[in-house]
């Protein structure tokens, strides 16, 4: 069977949706952590693959944040848009994790990690 002929699993549903669902919020905080960059002056794979690590790290409680920021860094790696890819994205990610644990710093990451403390 061609992959693309098979079933998206429950998770990958979760993901997709839960990305959907937050997208703004997401959104905001890569606004956030980037340096000098728009969304639109990235790589689209490498914002999705942000984007979905993202959505993990602040509302999928059983996964740890080092697991999201290692398999976001594993597809950037593969399927990123540029050389160094798997370097932005674990800067991205790496920032927004510092600021989890530091109870988060402002804006739409503070009040996304506040969500997730009190689920």
């Amino acid at each position: 069977m061609d992959c693309l002929e098979a079933p998206l699993s429950d998770y990958a549903l979760k993901l997709i949706y839960g990305v959907e669902d937050n997208a703004s919020e997401i959104d905001d905080i890569i606004s956030g952590a980037a340096k000098n960059w728009t969304l639109e002056r990235m790589p689209v794979m490498d914002v999705a693959i942000t984007r979905i690590a993202l959505f993990e790290m602040l509302h999928v409680d059983d996964v740890p944040v080092s697991v999201s920021i290692n398999e976001a860094v594993e597809l950037a790696k593969r399927f990123g848009g540029e050389d160094d890819s798997p370097k932005f994205v674990n800067g991205m990610l790496g920032s927004v994790a510092r600021q989890m644990e530091h109870g988060g710093h402002g804006g739409a990451a503070k009040a996304a990690l506040g969500a997730k403390e009190e689920a």
